[in-house]
């Protein structure tokens, strides 16, 4: 079960949500809200992506990783950018509160998984959720203030 809710949080398999995702977005909401779905998105990976090698922290090495790992450690690229993919999603699809409670709690699933798989240090999971937290909510906190429309 760890391992299918990895595979659902790798890198390709948000390469192919995305454009999707923004697709729908697009055509529900209007493309101005799918740009900035996109924009939120691509930023975070690069916040993401820029921290964990700026940070460099190494893999846990008490069990063997039950999955394949080349990068850093902390933080966990699949809890903040999958957060940052659904819940910045679930927020544009929809000021309802269920969307973004169905979106943490498959991000959680996620990174919970990562600690499974013995890849992760909790710690890493834990700053990785709190990163694409205060990414979403920053960047839309940020698109209200400047008047762009949801």
């Amino acid at each position: 079960m760890a391992l299918a809710f990895t595979r659902l949080g790798d890198a390709g398999t948000r390469m192919i949500l995305i454009p999707l995702l923004a697709g729908l977005l697009g055509w529900r909401r209007g493309w101005r809200t799918a740009a900035l779905f996109v924009a939120i998105v691509m930023t975070g990976a690069a916040l993401v992506a820029l921290l964990k090698s700026a940070i460099g922290r190494p893999r846990p090495d008490l069990l063997p990783h039950l999955d394949s790992v080349t990068s850093a450690s902390m933080p966990s690229g699949h809890a903040a950018n999958n957060l940052i993919v659904w819940l910045a999603a679930a927020r544009a699809w929809s000021p309802a509160p269920w969307p973004a409670v169905a979106a943490l709690l498959l991000a959680a699933a996620i990174g919970v998984s990562r600690v499974m798989l013995a890849v992760h240090w909790p710690s890493d999971v834990v700053v990785g959720w709190l990163i694409g937290l205060s990414w979403v909510c920053g960047c839309f906190a940020l698109a209200r203030r400047s008047g762009c429309r949801r």
